[in-house]
């Protein structure tokens, strides 16, 4: 987050960073099964794992590459 508020101010040039992951981001990826995870991928406490985090930001920063969508306005 403190990338997106760095170029948001003008302190840092934009360059397409991936968005930041949190439960909100996972809770809608999942529900619209744009992401479909094995159970086997869960930790312990029903948390996602480090290789599911990256797999997600990975997608979007793809999509935001790919479709020339800059990650300041997309969030």
């Amino acid at each position: 987050m403190l990338i997106y508020f760095y170029m948001d101010a003008g302190i840092i040039d934009r360059w397409n960073f991936p968005i930041p992951v949190d439960f909100h981001v996972l809770r809608t990826v999942f529900a619209h099964e744009i992401v479909v995870a094995d159970p086997s991928e869960f930790n312990g406490n029903g948390f996602f794992t480090k290789p599911i985090l990256a797999a997600v930001r990975n997608l979007f920063q793809s999509y935001c590459i790919e479709n020339d969508v800059r990650p300041l306005d997309s969030l």
